[in-house]
């Protein structure tokens, strides 16, 4: 889930003097509100962005249906949990 992905990488940005994109200068205490409100942070919509291709600029509308399109027509999903009706789906 989004939210719960920003949450967490909120959190792990703070500890992870190991990655390379680890800031030390980033003020220690941003609240999560502030965080989460503020692209410099992180990569809003990423999902959106890289099924449309957009990676700079704000997301527009045009773009999430772009993303629509893309799930809808070029993703196929199967279930392990029925994998009968899955390979079904395959042939």
């Amino acid at each position: 889930h989004p939210i719960l992905r920003m949450i967490s990488d909120f959190y792990y940005q703070k500890v992870a003097t190991w990655e390379k994109t680890f800031d030390d200068s980033r003020d220690a205490n941003l609240t999560l509100l502030e965080y989460a409100s503020d692209s410099q942070y992180h990569v809003d919509n990423w999902v959106t962005r890289q099924l449309s291709n957009r990676h700079n600029g704000p997301v527009r509308g045009q773009d999430f249906l772009l993303a629509q399109r893309v799930l809808k027509e070029k993703l196929l999903i199967l279930w392990l949990d029925d994998i009968d009706e899955s390979v079904a789906r395959l042939i």
